[in-house]
């Protein structure tokens, strides 16, 4: 019998969180893919993406990721 998942709802939050967190490396190497198909413009062609049809969860929070990182860059 295996023991119970925790009800805390502050565990199941993190738990999500924690699920949904994306590895900076795979931010940069989005960046450079979204460079290479709209043409150098990796933070217009996230935000194109982002308001495609048919996004997975994980894209979308991936595409999210890259606008942060790169809206970031552009303010230093």
């Amino acid at each position: 019998m295996q023991a119970p998942l925790p009800t805390n709802p502050r565990s199941n939050l993190w738990a999500r969180l924690l699920a949904h967190w994306i590895p900076p490396q795979e931010v940069r190497a989005e960046v450079w893919a979204l460079g290479g198909r709209h043409q150098g413009e990796a933070l217009l062609g996230a935000r194109a993406e982002l308001k495609a049809r048919g996004l997975s969860f994980r894209r979308a929070i991936l595409l999210r990721a890259v606008v942060r990182s790169l809206q970031a860059q552009a303010a230093t």
